[in-house]
């Protein structure tokens, strides 16, 4: 069986504009390592989740606020105004459903233009009726890439991480 050139061509766009999309979703969380005086200065007065030592195993606290006391010196704070033993970290984790949002209306605008793409490119009948759809069929596919990417990035999130 062989096939056409042009359907060949077809598929091999469709085959890239899939693979960048999941590549682009792979960006889910940036990992930072060390005592990282820039991650800390880039992330003052976000809220995090912070995992320290503890006496008997890993402790979690939660709702943590990254305060700058002065240009040296960092902080994390609870809610109840304890200051978490920077000396005993072994993780920050900062959350940012903006980004994730952004980063999932990317991944479906790619999909959805493939979509699109593929439902522009498909050769009409001779006798078709309701051919003059596929420009509304093409942009219905690229809007609701759109809507749906921003919900699975919303769902999915994005975490900055740093290890110590």
């Amino acid at each position: 069986m062989t096939v056409e050139p042009r359907r060949r061509a077809r598929l091999r766009i469709e085959a890239l504009a899939v693979l960048a999309a999941f590549s682009a979703g792979c960006g889910t969380t940036t990992v930072g390592g060390g005592n990282s005086p820039r991650w800390l200065a880039e992330h003052r007065g976000d809220y995090a989740t912070a995992t320290t030592d503890g006496p008997e195993g890993p402790v979690e606290w939660h709702n943590v606020r990254i305060v700058s006391t002065s240009p040296t010196e960092v902080q994390l704070r609870s809610d109840s105004g304890e200051v978490v033993p920077v000396e005993h970290l072994r993780a920050i984790r900062v959350s940012k459903p903006g980004y994730a949002m952004t980063g999932g209306a990317a991944i479906g605008l790619v999909v959805g233009l493939a979509g699109g793409i593929a439902v522009m490119r498909k050769p009409d009948p001779p006798d078709c009726d309701t051919c003059a759809g596929k420009p509304m069929a093409a942009a219905l596919l690229v809007s609701s890439g759109i809507i749906f990417g921003m919900l699975i990035g919303l769902a999915a999130g994005h975490t900055d991480v740093l290890t110590f």
